[in-house]
């Protein structure tokens, strides 16, 4: 019983830290942060925030980590091939768009920050190692490895341009319409 209540209280107080951060972030950059104004504004000490953070980088990193798994599940199998898709919201790429638009906030936020902690590339290249490993077999068998490297790297990183593009430009276009033409793009080069 006890643990659990460490547990709800650790979750609680690493909840209150990100929010704070998320909150600073929002209206100065990450070099402008401070321990000191995050612990500050998520009302804990000091001593709190370093128990869970050796400093500012690695709570980024810890929210940046979470997105990009976030994704990484979306993306998981079973994988099916997009012509076997009966439905726009049934495809991984859909998915994606749909966890960003609904998390707009930390979204908008990471891609901001993305040229200071090299976001943008950790993420391109976690989805490209997820994208390969959920490459139907039969599909494995039929491409040879390094043509299944260089469409993975053009198609992933085609899609993460995408994205950073749909943040740029304020997320104005809905999950469906982005998706739609994410598709249209890659089947034109598969």
């Amino acid at each position: 019983m006890s643990h659990l209540k460490e547990d709800r209280r650790v979750i609680k107080t690493k909840h209150s830290i990100k929010e704070a951060f998320i909150t600073l972030l929002e209206t100065q950059p990450i070099e402008s942060i401070t321990v000191q104004s995050i612990t500050s504004k998520a009302m804990i000490n000091r001593s709190t925030f370093y128990s869970h953070y050796p400093d500012v980088y690695a709570l980024q990193q810890e929210i940046e980590d979470t997105f990009i798994q976030d994704i990484e599940i979306l993306l998981s199998p079973p994988y099916t091939s997009l012509e076997e898709k009966s439905k726009i919201e049934e495809t991984p790429i859909y998915k994606i768009f749909q966890y960003m638009n609904e998390n707009r906030r930390i979204t908008f936020l990471l891609f901001k920050e993305a040229s200071n902690s090299g976001f943008i590339l950790r993420l391109a290249q976690r989805l490209r190692n997820t994208a390969i490993m959920n490459i139907p077999a039969n599909e494995k068998e039929q491409l040879p490895a390094l043509f299944q490297n260089y469409t993975s790297s053009f198609l992933v990183y085609g899609i993460v341009g995408i994205m950073h593009r749909w943040v740029l430009e304020g997320g104005t276009t809905t999950p469906e319409e982005i998706t739609h033409i994410s598709l249209m793009l890659a089947k034109e080069h598969q």
